[in-house]
């Protein structure tokens, strides 16, 4: 709605732009002119990907049966990230540290998941940090492959399509998730049941 009301305010201005021509300096009008037809049609692109939005969700299942291999490698591409970081008193350490962890912990074969920290100020808190984030990671890894291997998948191997409900098991570990997120951030902590 938004979009057309701006698109209107734009049509409005270019005949109002038009109609209002200055003869004492008609270069400085064209050229005018000129640029507010060349932003107007950048904008309007820009505008056109939000009418229709595109949402993509990778098939695992699919991507599985496609890139591994019978002898447990895979096949996938191996990916590099880079995370950058300058002082450590400007960037918190926390949100770097949790940015290697999330890349680390991504669903992706190891042997091919690479993440490399840029620290340009050679700061020895942030090098303590990461430390202190492998170290965690170890230990995050495993636990983490425990419970995965302990744990039916949340859901079956058919993928639901848009507008179908989540499976009830599905349900009630997002409703725990939400109230320990919740009590996370009152301070306190959720009992269980």
């Amino acid at each position: 709605m938004l979009i057309f009301v701006r698109l209107i305010a734009f049509t409005l201005f270019v005949i109002w732009r038009i109609s209002h021509r200055n003869p004492d300096a008609l270069w400085l009008w064209v050229t005018s002119n000129a640029g507010e037809f060349w932003f107007g049609f950048s904008w309007l692109l820009d505008q056109l990907p939000k009418l229709n939005p595109i949402t993509r969700v990778p098939d695992l299942v699919v991507l599985r049966q496609r890139f591994d291999r019978a002898d447990g490698t895979s096949r996938l591409p191996g990916l590099d990230i880079f995370v950058t970081t300058a002082d450590p008193f400007k960037e918190p350490i926390l949100s770097t540290a949790n940015s290697i962890l999330s890349i680390l912990a991504a669903d992706y074969p190891v042997e091919r998941n690479t993440c490399c920290l840029s620290d340009d100020s050679s700061m020895l808190l942030t090098y303590e940090a990461m430390a202190e984030a492998a170290k965690f990671a170890t230990v995050w890894a495993r636990a983490r492959e425990l419970l995965r291997a302990q744990e039916p998948p949340l859901h079956g191997p058919r993928v639901r399509g848009l507008g179908q409900r989540p499976p009830p098991r599905a349900q009630r570990v997002r409703r725990v998730q939400g109230a320990d997120q919740q009590a996370g951030a009152r301070g306190g902590s959720r009992k269980e049941k």
